[in-house]
């Protein structure tokens, strides 16, 4: 059985698998403290979340502390993307997110490297691990990735995490991958989190609505956003 590395992280590591009676699947393993609850946690969302356009596919086969994904052949996004891509990537991803908000799921972790592109440029939204399906955990502190979370992620706004959470993601995302870089920078995460709280981004070299609804879905103030 022949198996490649995709990822690997101190907490994940996703592989491609390719057995000799049947398809190539994607095998995704959780290390460290939780490991199981989070590998669980995942499946139970995308179970809830079947059938919806841009959401893995999970396997018959589900062994206990592993996550089994049909394999897609998807490859990681990259940018900067050309405003045409971007516009079909971008419509694809609002549509999943719709979908997913509807099912009651925030995915509070929406970024380039959670999104990957299928042969026919269908992007899929994936990593679900830390997606919320009722109210956060008292306590919880900062969830998601910094440079493209939410101002209210941070924990230092007051502020609750809803909908318009995920929408930033988007934006965030949307403008990483049409300029190559993500809207809030830094060296070190105290410097990312003052950008995230307070930084305004440079708005991207795009066509007007397309670059005003990105400037839109990354306001501060939730109730800017759409």
């Amino acid at each position: 059985m022949g198996e490649e590395l995709l990822y690997l992280s101190d907490r994940t590591q996703v592989t491609r698998r390719s057995p000799p009676d049947g398809p190539d699947v994607i095998y995704k393993y959780a290390t460290g403290p939780g490991a199981t609850r989070r590998i669980e946690h995942e499946r139970a969302v995308l179970e809830k979340l079947a059938g919806l356009p841009g959401i893995p596919r999970l396997a018959a086969y589900q062994p206990r502390r592993t996550l089994v994904l049909r394999d897609d052949d998807a490859s990681p996004v990259t940018g900067p993307m050309s405003p045409p891509d971007l516009v079909r990537t971008a419509h694809s991803l609002a549509v999943t997110l719709a979908g997913v908000h509807r099912a009651g799921v925030l995915h509070r972790d929406i970024t380039p490297a959670n999104v990957v592109l299928c042969p026919d440029a269908t992007p899929l939204l994936i990593d679900y691990d830390l997606a919320l399906t009722g109210a956060p955990e008292p306590g919880e502190g900062l969830v998601g990735t910094l440079g493209f979370l939410a101002p209210e992620q941070t924990g230092r706004t007051g502020l609750s995490i809803d909908r318009r959470t995920d929408l930033y993601g988007l934006g965030a995302t949307l403008y990483a991958l049409a300029t190559g870089t993500p809207p809030v920078t830094g060296h070190d995460p105290l410097e990312l989190m003052h950008a995230t709280l307070v930084g305004t981004p440079a708005a991207p070299d795009l066509p007007p609505r397309l670059r005003d609804i990105i400037m839109r879905l990354l306001e501060k103030d939730p109730d800017q956003r759409y």
